[in-house]
């Protein structure tokens, strides 16, 4: 009885079959992140709960791989897997259940998604004009919605006053918005997907700019000297006037009111412009910003040139070799005024160009002026006593006699040919190593200057670039300084 029952035990224990309870990982949800430029940073550990299921998890582990290999050799494990930024996308991660206490293992996968953040384009400040000069206004926020989205559909765009509320999605401004510090404020934007959910920032400036001011402008007056009444004005010779000290402001010029207060038909050839009546009225337009302006006007007027025929130089022989005499300096002025009425012209004669340009030490008894330098330049201004307008010219005086070493200078200086059209040539003996050459036109505006030396005694000038006109140049060899009438046709 007891072999019978030894025998029944053996042959179960040798028939039955025991088993070890082995580890299952289960393949949990795919994750998505936001992100830009397909990249993100995911947490794979999220995952963990679902890989392990309904299994005692006290003596598992999970381990992730970016390879099926990796995960089945436990090789290259994802060190960080808390904060793991993708290589691919969408990109499949391999994950490793094991058993702590016998090795046992499962593996399973799941895919990581990057959906893209919304498209925060950081727009141009938004500016507006302070017509009440108090440094606040209304803004149109959401005029700049579509800049900011690039017109991306599915996106939703708030602005806010901090950037804790732009990134908790909290106290969104409604529009229209007054700023709420004096001339600028920075807005932080938040901007999400409705699809996905994702955000983007970026921030937003708001400027308050002041109109411009404006005063009332002189005429702009030029020679016109054929005539016709038609001349180049140079426009952008007002600026200074009419911006009076204000600065980052812009001048634009128009032909009408219209264009000037619509920004259209800008005058493209300020500096050459061609008068299309006499007078003509010009409108300028001040911009501060890109929408705060304000418009005023000035006149053009071409004015006939006054001096109808260049004067004489005047020549006294006294006889006396003592190289002084009396002149009177008013012969002139008839060959000079031509048929125009004497009652419009003011003569004034001076010693130096720079006194006649401005106007000072006039020279007070024209009539009877007695030399100071043998031969000597005077200098005259010719003022239009209606328009306040005035054109310079000179001519020589000299009586029989040589005076001192800048007379000989100014006695051997030839200059030809004058006129001319493009080149003009200096000649002096005594000329220094360097030459100053400076030519200004009859309003006494600089037009060239260039520092020579001489060759074989002689300078060359080249004058072709300027208009035909009359100007003054005047020579600085030394000590010595010579002025002539160069005429340019």
């Amino acid at each position: 009885m007891r072999k019978n029952l030894f025998l029944f035990i053996l042959i179960i224990l040798l028939t039955t079959t025991y088993s070890i309870a082995q580890v299952t990982a289960f393949q949990p949800t795919d994750l998505m992140m936001c992100g830009n430029n397909n990249i993100a940073i995911f947490n794979l550990t999220v995952t963990e709960s679902e890989i392990i299921g309904a299994q005692d998890p006290t003596d598992l582990f999970v381990n992730y791989y970016e390879t099926q290999a990796d995960a089945d050799n436990a090789l290259n494990v994802i060190v960080t897997p808390t904060s793991y930024v993708n290589i691919a996308n969408p990109q499949v991660i391999y994950a490793r259940l094991e058993d702590n206490t016998n090795g046992d293992y499962d593996t399973t996968l799941f895919v990581i998604y990057v959906i893209e953040n919304p498209v925060a384009i950081p727009p141009t400040p938004l500016e507006t004009c302070d017509d009440d000069y108090d440094g606040f206004a209304v803004f149109d926020l959401q005029s700049k919605t579509l800049e900011i989205t690039g017109g991306e559909p599915g996106t939703g765009v708030t602005y806010h006053e901090t950037e804790e509320d732009s990134e908790l999605g909290i106290n969104p401004l409604v529009t229209p918005h007054v700023n709420n510090t004096s001339f600028f404020e920075t807005l932080y934007v938040r901007v999400y997907s409705t699809v996905s959910g994702c955000l983007s920032y970026t921030t937003l400036d708001l400027i308050v700019y002041l109109p411009p001011t404006t005063i009332t402008v002189s005429d702009l007056t030029v020679v016109d000297d054929d005539g016709d009444g038609f001349t180049t004005f140079d426009l952008t010779s007002k600026e200074t006037e009419i911006l009076n000290g204000q600065a980052n402001i812009g001048v634009t010029f128009y032909e009408t009111l219209q264009d000037a207060i619509n920004d259209l038909n800008i005058i493209v050839n300020a500096a050459t412009y061609l008068n299309t009546s006499n007078p003509q009225t010009i409108y300028y337009r001040l911009i501060n910003g890109e929408q705060c302006f304000t418009v005023n006007i000035f006149d053009l007027v071409a004015v006939d040139a006054l001096i109808d025929e260049e004067p004489d130089d005047i020549f006294v022989d006294e006889g006396d070799g003592d190289g002084l005499a009396i002149f009177d300096l008013t012969v002139n002025e008839a060959q000079m005024l031509g048929d125009q009425n004497p009652a419009i012209a003011l003569f004034t004669y001076h010693t130096s160009f720079e006194d006649s340009d401005n106007g000072v030490n006039a020279i007070a008894t024209p009539t009877a002026y007695q030399n100071v330098l043998n031969p000597q330049t005077i200098y005259v201004r010719l003022t239009n006593n209606n328009t306040g307008f005035y054109v310079l010219t000179s001519f020589v005086i000299e009586t029989d006699e040589i005076l001192g070493v800048e007379d000989a200078f100014i006695s051997n200086f030839k200059m030809y040919p004058n006129p001319s059209e493009a080149i003009i040539n200096l000649k002096s003996n005594s000329f220094s190593e360097t030459v100053s050459i400076s030519i200004y036109n009859l309003q006494g505006q600089l037009v060239i200057t260039e520092e020579k030396t001489p060759s074989n005694e002689t300078i060359q000038i080249d004058i072709s670039n300027l208009t035909i006109g009359i100007y003054f140049i005047k020579i600085v060899s030394g000590e010595n300084t010579v002025i002539k009438k160069l005429i340019k046709r």
